[in-house]
């Protein structure tokens, strides 16, 4: 059995070896709220089935920020949420016209 002090430095460790990438909010930026979230679905006729899985996506991100967040990681949950809610914001686009609906969702909001 791993003794805690191992365990913790082997984590440690791991932590150091990710690549970290800091994307500052911008003050200036505006973080869509659940309500213009969902209008923005509206907008783009977002299928049901596509809004589930956007939901889901965005319990799981906003739950992994929140633990980040109390472990004192410098996240922005609410940015975070709308990201998740939004994420296939353009796939019925691409699917009916083809590209890629990363791109052209990032485009959108």
């Amino acid at each position: 059995m791993r003794s805690p002090s191992d365990s913790q430095h082997k984590q440690c460790a791991f932590r150091a070896a990710l690549p970290f990438h800091r994307f500052p909010v911008n003050p200036k930026w505006h973080i869509p709220t659940n309500a213009e979230c969902t209008a923005l679905w509206n907008k783009y006729k977002m299928p049901e089935h596509i809004r589930a899985h956007s939901e889901q996506v965005a319990n799981v991100a906003t739950t992994l920020a929140e633990l980040g967040v109390e472990r004192g990681l410098d996240v922005s949950v609410e940015s975070i949420t709308s990201s998740a809610l939004l994420h296939d914001i353009a796939k019925v686009y691409t699917i009916e016209f083809g590209g890629d609906h990363a791109w052209i969702g990032g485009s959108i909001v």
